[in-house]
């Protein structure tokens, strides 16, 4: 189950104000460490990051969490670069 509205509201904060985007990614690497997101939390999250880099490896730690797991194919149209779509798709093939 992801967790609530209303403690996304609060992870997401902690995230967004944690810095540049890096100690963003790290951030939120911590945090999925111990809970369950949406697809849709994890979009969320993903627009807070500029780069394909920290996008990509943060939709590798988020799909690893979903708890809709189908949905995480959508995701990879969110990434800017095709090169960075495949190495996610095959990510979350395996």
């Amino acid at each position: 189950v992801p967790v609530s509205k209303e403690k996304f509201k609060d992870l997401f904060s902690k995230i967004k104000n944690s810095g540049y985007e890096f100690e963003q990614l790290a951030t939120a690497k911590k945090i999925l460490m111990n809970t369950c997101i949406s697809s849709e939390q994890a979009k969320s999250i993903l627009d807070l990051f500029t780069h394909d880099r920290e996008r990509l490896e943060f939709l590798q730690s988020a799909s690893i969490v979903m708890t809709d797991k189908e949905n995480a194919t959508v995701l990879a149209n969110e990434l800017q670069f095709s090169e960075t779509q495949k190495d996610f798709l095959n990510y979350i093939s395996k």
